[in-house]
């Protein structure tokens, strides 16, 4: 089966430099488990946009500088079949947090899109869920009590995992 492709860019919050290196050693010991791509721990706010980076670059520069520095909790540890959702931290969807994807989605325009899930992968994977919970046990991951966030990321996300390039990077204040 063929890996999933995206097209465009996304919007990413990111965290701060001790949250993301634990969870850089979570996914990194994920995705050396399952052969799996390694990535940048991020919460998706607002994906595939299809405009250019021309366009979108300001309505980002825009949304980074009304956004603040947030914490974020996890609810619970998720398991599902959609590749980009193989293994993953559910977050609580904090009013904050709410408001920042409300905020994203009306300077972007897209109002009408899927209701938004907040959460921060684990591992890309089309491994069966069975081998999944399994693996969660073996390796004891467990959830954390919280990750800060402290920037808000545009990333090119078109092709490969491997090919994603960060665009630009605001430090939330």
């Amino acid at each position: 089966m063929n890996k999933p492709q995206v097209k465009g860019h996304s919007i990413w919050l990111t965290p701060d430099r001790e949250c993301g290196e634990r969870l850089n050693q979570l996914i990194g010991t994920l995705a050396a488990y399952f052969s799996s791509p390694l990535f940048p721990p991020h919460l998706t706010l607002l994906g595939q946009l299809k405009d250019t980076p021309e366009r979108i670059l300001p309505v980002f520069k825009k949304l980074g500088q009304t956004c603040h520095p947030l914490m974020i909790r996890p609810e619970s540890i998720g398991l599902e079949s959609f590749y980009y959702r193989a293994l993953f931290y559910k977050i609580e969807p904090s009013k904050q947090l709410l408001e920042m994807n409300h905020l994203a989605r009306v300077q972007f325009e897209r109002e009408t899109d899927p209701v938004f899930f907040p959460h921060v992968s684990l591992l890309y994977s089309q491994e069966a869920e069975p081998t999944k919970r399994e693996t969660l046990e073996e390796l004891k991951i467990n959830l954390i009590d919280s990750i800060k966030i402290t920037g808000i990321e545009l990333v090119k996300t078109s092709g490969e995992v491997e090919n994603w390039e960060r665009v630009e990077y605001i430090e939330l204040v």
